[in-house]
């Protein structure tokens, strides 16, 4: 039962009212208006007028709706013009005659127990929406790019280079200012909608405009369009923005001829300044084992789509185009001591990865993604695969070389 009361205390009338009554003999008058709404299964539609019972001296009327003579909903109106004690008595007796049903507090613990129960069982399957929803998202952007890569490939009859570093290859101390370290994505600016920060750009794309250039973050105009922050070159399950050691320059390959070891160099700002300002991406090149580095024979089998300065062509992947990594995700790793990202990739600079380390490291130095249990790669026909994180490795190698002779196992990508 449901009552709510509007009372009008006794009131004289004014003396603008005279014309109704005599200003010299005014008259004390209450009214009470009651919305009533119950269930009581002996309570007729007349039985709940009757409920509302009046006090002596007053009059009142009802108008009630009852649903098959149990159900009901009433409005109540109660007055009079009588002199002397307002007929209060009667709202009493309103209450006493109508059932009013209410919550116990053991009742309202049991509800609050079911929903608690309820919204832990929905709370994972909507996370679970959510990631599907952004790694579709994801999906979308790096099948752009991988599109945008075969645009190019139509336009110059080759594919970009995967960054522009030194040749012969060499560790970036020795060439600290003399190569423009400009990756990939730069190349694709304007066949990703981006061809207003693509006219930014002064430092040289060309691969065969060799040493001495300029740096892209020591060129004003250049650094300016890498601080363009691009949507489309970032995947939605990953803070891009977020690092503990440094914001990465470029990323660098080359032979220790000395130690006879294949070096991946990673060179980085310090993440304060400027650096902080520069502009993302979760997508890199695949450079396939250890890119298009000479005199070894790992990486010259097993030599991805992209690397230092590479001129490649679709007609050169001989593995076949659905068979081959072209793009894939990195987060810019996690330390394993502390669990923070490491980095954040430019998308200026960072323009390649290798497959030489697998996805059981979880650092800067191996392809990763926040998607559970799997990383996503656009290969070299556009279409977009998802690779399990505990694929096997060597199959994990022969997919990302192009030209190796030898095929992944039927359940390496998806």
């Amino acid at each position: 039962m449901v009552s709510v009361s509007c009372l009008i205390r006794p009131v004289y009338c004014k003396k603008s009212f005279r014309h109704v009554y005599n200003s010299e003999n005014s008259l004390p008058f209450f009214v009470s208006i009651t919305l009533f709404v119950g269930y009581n299964p002996l309570c007729t539609g007349a039985g709940a007028k009757q409920a509302s019972a009046t006090a002596h001296g007053s009059e009142s009327s009802a108008i009630i709706l009852s649903w098959n003579g149990k159900a009901v909903i009433g409005l109540s109106f109660i007055w009079s013009l009588s002199s002397g004690r307002c007929p209060m008595a009667s709202r009493e007796a309103n209450r006493a005659n109508l059932q009013r049903n209410a919550f116990t507090l053991v009742e309202l613990l049991v509800v609050i127990a079911i929903i608690g129960v309820l919204v832990a069982l929905l709370l994972p399957a909507v996370q679970t929406a959510r990631e599907s929803a952004r790694r579709l998202s994801c999906s979308n952007n790096i099948k752009q790019i991988g599109l945008a890569a075969h645009t190019f490939h139509d336009v110059y009859g080759r594919l970009p280079p995967g960054y522009l570093g030194p040749i012969p290859h060499d560790k970036w101390s020795n060439h600290q200012s003399d190569n423009q370290y400009a990756g990939v994505l730069a190349q694709l600016l304007p066949y990703v909608e981006q061809q207003s920060v693509y006219s930014l750009i002064k430092v040289s794309l060309d691969p065969k405009d060799v040493q001495p250039q300029t740096t892209w973050w020591n060129d004003s105009s250049t650094s300016t369009a890498a601080k363009q922050k691009i949507k489309s070159f970032l995947c939605p399950s990953t803070d891009a923005y977020t690092q503990s050691d440094g914001v990465m320059a470029t990323i660098n390959i080359y032979k220790n001829v000395s130690t006879n070891s294949l070096i991946l160099d990673f060179v980085y700002f310090t993440p304060s300044g400027t650096a902080l300002s520069f502009g993302r991406t979760n997508y890199v090149g695949c450079a396939g084992y250890f890119g298009n580095v000479p005199n070894s024979s790992t990486s010259d089998v097993y030599n991805g789509v992209f690397s230092n300065r590479s001129v490649y062509r679709f007609a050169d992947i001989t593995d076949g185009n659905s068979n081959v990594f072209m793009f894939g995700e990195t987060t810019g790793g996690r330390s394993a001591a502390t669990g923070k990202r490491q980095y954040g990739h430019t998308w200026m600079g960072s323009g390649i990865m290798v497959t030489a380390w697998d996805f059981s490291t979880k650092e800067v130095n191996a392809f990763s993604s926040e998607h559970p249990n799997v990383v996503q790669f656009c290969m070299a026909d556009g279409a977009v695969k998802m690779i399990k994180t505990n694929v096997d490795r060597d199959s994990f190698i022969f997919v990302s070389g192009k030209h190796d002779g030898r095929q992944p196992s039927s359940d390496a990508v998806q």
